[in-house]
């Protein structure tokens, strides 16, 4: 499975990916992005199986992230991780096409059942799934 993380704190990208890399999920690969233009670049030249993304960015936000991804028939998995505790963000950016959230700071436990439940869902499945050309 390919994981990408999307955030621009370079601190929590590192820290999530030591988490990931040491947990019991069947992970080959853990990309990364300090954005969403970052993001969009690195799904294009290897799609991931899950996106775990930030909400506030630099240059291209979660949100934005996310309303691309789906436009383009990007079916892949999509967790928001957020410090926004506002629950008329989080509904937008489950409207948009987020598959669910994670309030930071980020709770591993937490973040381990939210990729489980994610990539257990059968219209996920990297198997099923088709690569759809972003613009």
């Amino acid at each position: 499975m390919r994981i990408l993380l999307v955030d621009d704190d370079s601190r929590l990208r590192q820290a999530m990916k030591r988490f990931l890399a040491s947990s019991s999920l069947p992970i080959d690969t853990i990309d990364e992005a300090a954005d969403g233009q970052e993001a969009l670049l690195t799904l294009r030249a290897a799609p991931a199986d899950l996106i775990l993304t930030d909400l506030e960015m630099p240059r291209m936000d979660g949100l934005t992230l996310v309303r691309r991804l789906r436009a383009a028939g990007d079916p892949t998995p999509i967790i928001l991780i957020t410090a926004h505790t506002d629950p008329r963000a989080i509904r937008l950016a489950i409207r948009a096409g987020a598959d669910t959230y994670i309030p930071k700071p980020i709770n591993p436990d937490l973040l381990a059942e939210k990729i489980q439940q994610a990539l257990a869902h059968p219209c996920w499945s990297a198997k099923n799934r088709v690569a759809a050309p972003l613009h």
